[in-house]
C-alpha cells in the first residue's frame, strides 16, 4: 500500500512540480504588419505583410544607443537584439501568398520597430518605457502608426505551464481510467 502512495506522489510531483519552475517564463510575441492596398475603401484589395518574432521576458538588449546631443536631456535612440529568429509572411484575403524565415537583428527605434530585412513600422509608440531598458518591460497591446497602414502587436504568452498542466491532467485522467479497470467496484 505504501508503494502505491509513493507512486502517486511521484506522479504528482512529476506533473505539477515543473509548473512553478516555468511560471515566470513569459515570452513576448511581436507581429509587425504593413498593409498594402489598391483601394483604401475596399479591404479585399489589402495585402498584409507581417514579420513575427519573439523575445523572452528578461532578455537584455545587445546594444542600446542614447543621443547625448543635449547632456541635460539624453534621448533614447535605439535598442538592438541580435540573433532573433523571425518569419515573414504575406497574405491577401486570408490566403498565404509567401513565407520566409531567417535570423537577424531586431531594432527598437524611438519611433517603432525594424526587422532584420529592413521591414520597419514608423511613427508607432514604443511598447516599453525607454527610461528603464535593463531589461525592457514590454507591454502587450496594439501599437498603430500615425499612417494607419502599419502597426505592431505585442502578446505576452506563458506556454510552458499551461502545456504541462494539460499534459498532467491527461496523464491523471488516463491513470484514473486504468485504475478503475484494474480494480472495478463491487
Amino acid at each position: 500500500m505504501a508503494w502505491k502512495r509513493a507512486v502517486w506522489v511521484s506522479v504528482l510531483l512529476l506533473i505539477f512540480g515543473p509548473v512553478n519552475a516555468y511560471a515566470d517564463s513569459i515570452v513576448y510575441g511581436f507581429g509587425v504588419t504593413h498593409v498594402l492596398y489598391e483601394d483604401l475603401d475596399d479591404p479585399t484589395t489589402f495585402t498584409y505583410q507581417t514579420g513575427a518574432f519573439s523575445l523572452p521576458h528578461g532578455r537584455l538588449p545587445d546594444f542600446v544607443s542614447i543621443d547625448n546631443s543635449f547632456p541635460q536631456n539624453p534621448m533614447f535612440e535605439n535598442m538592438a537584439f541580435y540573433n532573433v529568429p523571425y518569419t515573414m509572411t504575406s497574405t491577401k484575403n486570408g490566403v498565404l501568398l509567401s513565407q520566409s524565415s531567417g535570423v537577424g537583428t531586431v531594432i527598437f527605434w524611438f519611433d517603432g520597430i525594424e526587422l532584420p530585412n529592413g521591414f520597419h513600422v514608423y511613427d508607432a509608440p514604443l511598447s516599453f518605457d525607454w527610461h528603464h531598458l535593463s531589461p525592457p518591460e514590454f507591454q502587450p497591446g496594439h501599437y498603430v502608426s500615425s499612417t494607419i497602414i502599419q502597426y505592431y502587436d505585442v502578446v505576452a504568452e506563458t506556454p510552458e505551464p499551461s502545456t504541462l498542466l494539460l499534459i498532467g491532467s491527461g496523464v491523471l485522467g488516463g491513470v484514473a481510467m486504468l485504475r478503475r479497470k484494474a480494480y472495478p467496484r463491487g
